[in-house]
């Protein structure tokens, strides 16, 4: 992975006595070794394949984390200092909505595919026993980067180049049913732009009209969709977002026929230039599958018509070879009985 680290950091956020949180800082940036090189390409991956994140702008009214940013982007403020600021933010924002979330604060500004990005997240830690060659025991603490819930990623290429569009901020959402991203946003001064998942839902409808429209059936309709997931997928596993007009190029030619592109902006389907994209709103590209009523079912689309066949008039499916593990299954419940 391409990665070039310029600079990271890590502040603890701990309780005092009087049961407060409070910033413990770390006075001096991690040094550039290959661990620490390892470390932001890691939580790099894993931020870019993490689903459902939302899209931001900072603030129009201001931010006092971007006003602190662009201070530090424009050589005023050291990297030090503009992290304990940005810790100091974070402190207030979980005291004012009395939450207690204990960790560890990660600022890394790095550049990927040259892409400048700052990475903010609020790490956990776990302490766990380990065992010396001499067979001691003895007790580490180590980071959980597999389970991100408050993390935000700015592309600062983007916010010096088309602050704009207003979606050079992505962060994740949180899980459902709970607000724990909304102090993150306060915190950052950013409020929610794009909605990843319409605009991915946009492209959806807009391809199964273009295959309509140019009269694409069978194969060729199934080509067109794979092609399109999986050229989302891509730009979605390396965080990057998608382009229509790159899209469109990419879809093969149907003589006579508009290019994708135009289709969609005759079509109105309000999609923007550049959007990021949700991967599985995309699936219907490329697969069937329902629930309702204690059945659940789920197939490619190049089966339809072969080991699939369904049949309107009856409203029912025909599967042909099974998946093994439910053959069998079947076959032991039915023998049994």
């Amino acid at each position: 992975m391409s990665i070039e680290v310029k600079a990271v950091i890590l502040h603890r956020l701990d309780l005092n006595q009087e049961g407060l949180l409070t910033v413990k800082p770390r006075e001096q940036p991690l040094p550039a070794t290959e661990a620490v090189t390892n470390l932001i390409g890691e939580l790099h991956a894993s931020y870019a394949a993490k689903p459902g994140k939302g899209f931001a702008a900072f603030n129009e009214t201001g931010s006092s984390f971007a006003e602190t940013l662009a201070n530090y982007l424009d050589g005023q403020l050291p990297f030090v200092p503009f992290t304990l600021k940005a810790a100091d933010l974070l402190q207030a924002q979980l005291n004012h909505y009395a939450l207690i979330e204990t960790g560890y604060l990660l600022l890394a500004h790095y550049q990927h595919l040259a892409v400048d990005k700052l990475l903010v997240m609020q790490l956990k830690a776990q302490d766990s026993v380990t065992i010396t060659d001499a067979l001691e025991l003895g007790q580490t603490r180590f980071l959980e980067l597999k389970s991100l819930q408050l993390a935000a990623s700015i592309d600062l290429t983007a916010w010096q180049v088309e602050p704009e569009r207003r979606q050079y901020i992505s962060f994740i959402r949180g899980r459902a049913g709970r607000k724990v991203s909304d102090f993150f946003l306060d915190f950052l001064g950013c409020e929610e732009g794009v909605n990843a998942k319409a605009q991915s839902q946009a492209l959806l409808t807009a391809v199964d009209d273009y295959c309509a429209a140019t009269g694409l059936e069978g194969q060729e309709r199934q080509e067109v969709g794979k092609q399109v997931f999986d050229y989302c997928k891509e730009k979605a596993a390396s965080g990057e977002e998608v382009t229509v007009s790159e899209l469109s190029d990419s879809l093969p030619p149907w003589e006579g026929e508009s290019r994708f592109a135009d289709f969609a902006v005759q079509g109105d389907y309000g999609l923007e230039d550049k959007f990021p994209v949700e991967q599985s709103a995309l699936k219907p590209l490329v697969k069937f599958s329902g629930t309702g009523a204690g059945v659940t079912v789920s197939f490619e689309e190049k089966h339809l018509g072969e080991r699939v066949l369904y049949d309107a008039a009856t409203d029912t499916l025909t599967i042909k070879g099974l998946p093994a593990n439910l053959r069998e299954q079947l076959k032991k419940r039915l023998g049994g009985g």
